[in-house]
């Protein structure tokens, strides 16, 4: 957040597409830095809904597994999309 707000306080003008990318990677540091906060809250979520039904949580690993495994796979992607555009 800093250094985006150093780069808006810079009284130079640079061009609309430096803008324009430099606006695309800020969102796609956004989103890489919130996915895994995100994914994981899923099986918190699950957890906390199943005791308080009273569900035996049995699966809980393969929940644990199916959606933290390809975290690592989607945050690359993500930073690989971002690469793609450019």
């Amino acid at each position: 957040y800093k250094i985006r707000a150093e780069l808006l306080s810079i009284t130079t003008k640079y061009s609309t597409k430096t803008a324009n990318m430099q606006r695309r990677f800020f969102r796609t540091q956004i989103a890489q830095m919130l996915l895994p906060i995100v994914l994981s809250s899923i099986p918190i979520g699950v957890v906390c809904v199943a005791s308080f039904i009273g569900k035996d949580m049995t699966s809980l690993p393969f929940l644990l597994g199916f959606i933290l495994w390809p975290l690592p796979a989607i945050s690359a992607l993500l930073l690989l999309a971002f690469v793609w555009k450019t």
